[in-house]
C-alpha cells in the first residue's frame, strides 16, 4: 500500500498497530522532512515500539548528510550495502555490457533551463544569504522536495521566506520536467 493509506489507517485505527511486527519500505529515499514514511515510524515507535523496519533504496542520498536525514527519520540503526559485486548477489548476476551515448541538450530546451535558472537564482540567492538554505546549491540541481522540507524548518522569525520557497520548489519541479520529462511536462 502507499505510506499515505497506511498513515491514514493507523491514525483513523482502521489497522491495529499493535498487530504490525514488520514494516518495509520500499523507495526509501523519499523519507524526508515529513513524509508519509517518516510519520508512520514515529507512529509506530510510540504506540508499538517492538517492531521490525527494513528499507530499501538504490539511491540513499548524494551525501552523507542526505543519508544520515534518512537514517535519523526512519530510525535506522544497521546499514547493509549491496552492489553487483557482492557475494551472495554474485549466482543472481548477469554479464552486462553498458555503452554510454551523450547526447547534447538541443538549444532551445538549454535556452529555456538557462532562463529558468536565472529565475530560481532569484530567489536562492536571498535565502543562500540568509543561511535558510544551502549556500552551494545549485539550481538545476536542487530537488523540488528539498525547498519545500525546508519550509517546516523555518524559525518564526523566518516565516516570511514561505512564499519564496514555495516559489523555488515549483521551478525546481519544472527543472525536473524540463530536464527529465518533457518540456510539455515543464510547460
Amino acid at each position: 500500500m502507499t505510506p499515505q493509506t497506511l498513515m491514514n489507517d493507523l491514525t483513523s485505527e482502521n489497522c491495529d498497530v499493535m498487530d504490525i511486527v514488520l514494516l518495509i519500505v520500499d523507495e526509501a529515499h523519499r523519507a524526508t522532512g515529513d513524509y508519509a514514511y517518516n510519520q508512520i515510524v514515529r507512529h509506530m515507535m510510540a504506540k508499538n515500539p517492538h517492531f521490525r523496519l527494513i528499507a530499501l533504496t538504490a539511491t540513499p542520498g548524494k551525501d552523507t548528510e542526505g543519508v544520515q536525514n534518512l537514517v535519523d527519520g526512519l530510525h535506522i540503526s544497521r546499514i547493509e550495502i549491496r552492489n553487483e559485486e557482492s557475494i551472495d548477489l554474485r549466482g543472481y548476476m548477469h554479464d552486462q555490457n553498458v555503452e554510454q551515448h551523450c547526447i547534447r541538450m538541443p538549444e532551445g530546451i538549454a535556452a529555456i533551463r538557462d532562463a529558468l535558472e536565472q529565475l530560481m537564482e532569484t530567489f536562492m540567492k536571498p535565502l543562500q544569504s540568509m543561511g535558510i538554505i544551502w549556500p552551494n546549491q545549485q539550481a538545476v540541481k536542487l530537488h523540488p522536495y528539498a525547498a519545500r522540507a525546508k519550509i517546516s524548518t523555518l524559525a518564526p522569525h523566518q516565516r516570511g521566506f514561505v512564499h519564496q520557497l514555495s516559489m523555488l520548489g515549483n521551478l525546481a519541479q519544472v527543472m525536473a520536467y524540463l530536464l527529465e520529462a518533457t518540456v510539455g511536462m515543464a510547460y
